[in-house]
Formats: C-alpha cells, sequence, structure tokens
C-alpha cells in the first residue's frame, strides 16, 4: 500500500465548548416538589447521582423523605435453609458484586446523602408488610398527602401498593431494569443473559397496583454483556440514572401529556410470560454451563481477529445497456477499512475511510479514487493525529469542502478544511469540545444545519443514545434539542451514514449494535424533525447476509451512482493477505422492509 503522511495545518482552529446536551426550561412556573422514598440514607453510587440531580435543578424541590422505619437486617447468608433452592444463585450473585468492586465506576457503591439532605423534611414510616407487599397507615398517607408533592421516586421500600400510589399529583416514579414487555419480576437483567437476548431493556414507570405493570414514562434498551451479570447491569443503571431528570424537566417545561405519549418504539404489549424469580440450581447449572462455552468460544476466537472491508456498487454502461457491478475491497491483513463516505468531485467519485493499523491501535483516514473505466487507485492517507480517526463526513459549504471525521478519542468534534482535495486538510474548527461524541453526522435541511451524533462517557456506552443539535451554520453555534436523547435505543441510535433524502422523505441510516457492535444497517423514515420534535419510525434495514461469512455491517453511503458499504470477516491473526479487489456476482444488497 502506498501511504503518506499529510501534514495538517492548524491554523485557524476555533476552540468551543460542548453546549448543553439539554434544553434547560425557563423559571416561569412553581418549583417541582419532589418526595423521596429512602430505605437508608446510603445509597448506590447511581442513585446517589438522582438525588444530586434533584437537588441542583433550579426547578425542583427535594421536598420530603419517606424514610422506611422497618428494620430489614443484614442479607441472608446463602447457607441459610431457605437459599438451598436458589444456593448456587446467591453464591454467583456474591462473587459478581466482588469483581464489581474493582469496577473505576461502580454503579453499585455506597454513597452517603445524608449531608446533601439536611434539611429536608423527613417522613418515618413503619409500613404494613404482607409477603412482599408494604402498605401505608392511613396517619401516614394523610402526612405525605399533605406535603402536597408533585412526583414520589420510590428508592426504597418493597412493593407497594395502595392510597400511596395516589399521594402526589403525578404519582410514584420507579425503575424495572428490565424491557416489562417481555420480564417482569427478578433478579433485574439476569434473564436476558440466562435466554441469549441481545436486548436488554430497561424503563422509568408511574407505578400501579400491577407489578412492573406501571405508565411507562421512559424507555431505553442496551445491549445485553453476557460475561458477568454486573457488566451487564453497571452501564445500564448509570445510563437509566438520566432518565429521572430528564423527564421532570421535561413535566416542568410542558405537560403531564408530553412526558405519557407512546410511539411505535414504545407500543404497549400484553405481558403473557410468567412472573421470574431467581433461578434455580438447575437452572443455574446450565447457566453456568453455557458460561464456560462461552469464554471457550472467545479463547478460540482471540486466534483470529476482526477485519473491515468495503463493498462498493456502481452503474456502468456498456453501449445503450446499464449494469450494476459489485466489488468488494478488502485490506492486507495488518490493517482494516471501515466508516466509508463517498463524495464526488468534478464528476471524480472519492471514497474516503477509516484506515486501522492493528499494530498502531489508532486509526487514520485513507482516500482512494474511482476511475472512468472501475479501476481503484491504491489507497492513500490524507489525514493523521497523534489521537484516533474515524468516520470522515465530508460536505460542502460555500464552495469549499470540508470533512468532519470522529475525533472522540480528543474528545472533540472537529471539522478540517480541504486545502488541496482530496490529500491536504486544515483544522477548520473544533464544533464541540469536552465531550465523547462518535458518528457525528451533519443534515442542511429547510434552511437549518443538524447535527446527529452518539454521546456518551466513561460511565455510558457510546451506542445506546442519539442527541441532536441545530443551527444556522454548519460551524455553531449550536442548540440542543429538547427531545435530547432523541433516540435511547442501542438497536437504532448510532449513526450509519449520511441522512438520504427520497422522494420528499428523509431517511436516516442507523446501525444496529445489539448483537455486536455494528451488526446491522437499520433505515429510519425521519416523521417529524423541527425545533421543537423530532420523531422516526422504522423503513428497512439490511442485514449483513449480502456477503456469505460476513459478520455485521454497519456504515453506509451513495453519491453519484455510487454505493459503499462496509462489511466484516475473520481473519487468521497468522495468515498474511495483501490488498485485493474482488468483483462478485448478484445483487443481494437489498434493503428489507
Amino acid at each position: 500500500m502506498r501511504t503518506a503522511t499529510i501534514p495538517v495545518e492548524d491554523k485557524h482552529p476555533v476552540a468551543q465548548n460542548l453546549p448543553p446536551l439539554y434544553l434547560e426550561p425557563p423559571l416561569t412556573k412553581p418549583k417541582l416538589r419532589i418526595g423521596v422514598m429512602l430505605d437508608s440514607f446510603n445509597l448506590p453510587a447511581w442513585m446517589a447521582k438522582i438525588i444530586r440531580d434533584l437537588l441542583e435543578a433550579p426547578y425542583l424541590e427535594v421536598a420530603l423523605i419517606i424514610l422506611n422505619k422497618a428494620s430489614s437486617g443484614a442479607p441472608p447468608h446463602p447457607l441459610r435453609r431457605a437459599n438451598w433452592p436458589v444456593f448456587l444463585y446467591k453464591l454467583y450473585y456474591r462473587l459478581d458484586r466482588k469483581l464489581l468492586q474493582a469496577h473505576p465506576h461502580n454503579a453499585f457503591a455506597i454513597e452517603d446523602v445524608g449531608p446533601l439532605l439536611k434539611g429536608t423534611d423527613i417522613i418515618g414510616v413503619a409500613p404494613i408488610q404482607k409477603k412482599f407487599v408494604d402498605r401505608f397507615e392511613d396517619s401516614d398517607i394523610a402526612q405525605i398527602k399533605g406535603a402536597q408533592l408533585d412526583v414520589i421516586l420510590r428508592f426504597g421500600f418493597r412493593v407497594i401498593k395502595g392510597e400511596i400510589l395516589n399521594c402526589a399529583r403525578y404519582g410514584v416514579w420507579s425503575f424495572h431494569h428490565d424491557d416489562n414487555r417481555y420480564y417482569r419480576g427478578s433478579p433485574p437483567l439476569f434473564w436476558e443473559i440466562y435466554e441469549g437476548n441481545p436486548v436488554s431493556g430497561t424503563i422509568l414507570q408511574r407505578l400501579n397496583e400491577n407489578l412492573d405493570a406501571g405508565r411507562v414514562l421512559y424507555r431505553s434498551a442496551s445491549a445485553t454483556s453476557f460475561s458477568w451479570l454486573h457488566r451487564n447491569q453497571n452501564n445500564t443503571y448509570w445510563k437509566t440514572a438520566e432518565f429521572v431528570i430528564r423527564r421532570l424537566r421535561k413535566l416542568y417545561a410542558s405537560s403531564w401529556d408530553s412526558i405519557t405519549k407512546l410511539d411505535t418504539y414504545n407500543e404497549v404489549i400484553a405481558y403473557d410470560k410468567p412472573i421470574y424469580r431467581s433461578p434455580t440450581n438447575r437452572q443455574m447449572l446450565g447457566f453456568l454451563r453455557g458460561q464456560a462455552l462461552l469464554f471457550l468460544r472467545r479463547k478460540i476466537q482471540s486466534l483470529s481477529k476482526d477485519q473491515w472491508f468495503l463493498r462498493v456498487q456502481r452503474t456502468a454502461s456498456t453501449g445503450n445497456a446499464k449494469t450494476t457491478i459489485v466489488d468488494v475491497i478488502y485490506p492486507p491483513s495488518g490493517r482494516f477499512y471501515a466508516d466509508p463516505c463517498v463524495y464526488s468531485h468534478d464528476g471524480r467519485p472519492f471514497i474516503f475511510f477509516e484506515d486501522y493499523p492493528y499494530r498502531e491501535k489508532r486509526g487514520v483516514i485513507s482516500c482512494m479514487e474511482i476511475d472512468s473505466n472501475g479501476n481503484y487507485s491504491q489507497p492513500i492517507q490524507v489525514l493523521k493525529r497523534d489521537y484516533h480517526l474515524s468516520y470522515p463526513f465530508i460536505f460542502e459549504w460555500q464552495s469549499e469542502i470540508y470533512m468532519m471525521p470522529e475525533t472522540s478519542a480528543n474528545r472533540t468534534i472537529e471539522v478540517y478544511r480541504a486545502i488541496k482535495f482530496p490529500d491536504k486538510w486544515e483544522l477548520h474548527t473544533t464544533l464541540f469540545s469536552n465531550v465523547k461524541a462518535v458518528d457525528a453526522t451533519l443534515l442542511h435541511y429547510r434552511d437549518k444545519f443538524w447535527l446527529f451524533a452518539n454521546i456518551g462517557s466513561e460511565r455510558r456506552p457510546t451506542t445506546d443514545e442519539l442527541f441532536l443539535f441545530h443551527s444556522q451554520s454548519p460551524f455553531g453555534p449550536w442548540q440542543p434539542h429538547p427531545e435530547n436523547p432523541i433516540v435511547s435505543d442501542v438497536c437504532r441510535a448510532r449513526p450509519a451514514g449520511r441522512l438520504i433524502e427520497q422522494d420528499g422523505q428523509l431517511i436516516r441510516p442507523s446501525q444496529d449494535c445489539s448483537r455486536r457492535y455494528g451488526y446491522k444497517i437499520n433505515f429510519n423514515r425521519v416523521d417529524v424533525l423541527t425545533e421543537t420534535d423530532y420523531r422516526e419510525s422504522p423503513a428497512g434495514e439490511i442485514d449483513p447476509d449480502w456477503l456469505r461469512g460476513n459478520l455485521a455491517t454497519h456504515t453506509i453511503s451513495q453519491d453519484n451512482g455510487v454505493q459503499v458499504v462496509d462489511g466484516c470477516r475473520r481473519i487468521s491473526r497468522l495468515w498474511p493477505r495483501s490488498f485485493s479487489v474482488r468483483r462478485i456476482e448478484g445483487d443481494r444488497l437489498r434493503p428489507r422492509t
């Protein structure tokens, strides 16, 4: 491969701070009065974060703490006779939590929030306990109603029923860390691993008398981590710690109806499965056997590696006939090619892509040209930094050509200007700084610029939540969309290429990262895109089955009759391969609707 290290001229960088991710409401109404139900002031870290968010929000007031006076005591030892039917799960859970202690961002590390809540009114309640249910005395109900609360958050007690559910204007809100359409009961986020479900859901609900069947206020989905329970729980619990403040912000700014509307992704499905409970010893034997096989399979897979490659489809003329030509471009064994972006300049199609040398463990941006005879030039390196680059998004504005690569490794969103297309670029501006944003995608639509990007953090994955910003210029200043994040679903959040306008309809390609990173491409019809609302619905998908042995496909780009997607295969670490182009017959890349 011919490569060239292209210098980047940093002449005019304009550093900008990260704009707010959320649109804060104007303080035009009385604060919402919040009550919190606690068993103790010693809370897991993810709950403590929610308490801090409540106290910092200028439109909220933590008006009452409802403290559980019923003594729960220490958790029973696994060898206790009552635990024998679930003995293996209890031991597994203890080991799982011990391993979690070493995690740098442990969602379940205990924090004392007592000092934060000093001066807040407290009501001590001894609930009437029966089996797994807690009910409240009439005198306690009267005292709680007297606080005139708007919302009660349940971070303690057991299953609550009775008049307590009506003690706040907008009810009692509680988390269910599973998708209640498919999993009700406990333990949270375990049965997805057991059943091999690639998606682990979670909801924030307004409680009613039925178990895990409350009115859904927020629904989200993450990729299941199949190795250990704590890995499946930790990121999900951190992510859900954002849900309460998001919904309370919207409730204050708008109305109750605005946070309870359902869309096609939030539909109500009748629950027809049993209530899940802790797995029996027999079930755990099967589960642990599966975990051992998973460990062995991953060890075998470590003898090979994933290699991303490109698929190019174009139309060629032969006489009066037009034919579709499909080529697969395989990198040499020491690198992979991914995240293609096609851009035609002076009628000549260029393919920009992430070029990742395994040894350097840091991507660069490379480019190849397709000549008039359909031949591909050797890839050349066009942009290299001392941090990882990927997802080169090329756009034109006021007769200049710009590139917006992913620079999340530098915690920025950067834009480069072409000094000499395609191989010399200078840093033009930094749109955002201090942000872990991936696959930023720009859209010019109805005299406004829209910026889509998945945003994560050290505590939250970058595959789950899509944020939207708008501006009058492609270089900002940017305003957050009031619905942020506009998507919270690992199956359809992360961008997969430029938005497509088809018959007057916008289509947003996205990645399904549930089964694995970048498993397939989904197409989402943009039904509403305004400064105040965003809605989309499913419009098709591309599975990775367009080529035998293909494992994933996660970016699509097309321009001037050329369409490029990427694919992924497993190759041996020991068997060297060279750069090659292979023509394939047939056209299997047809989106399914």
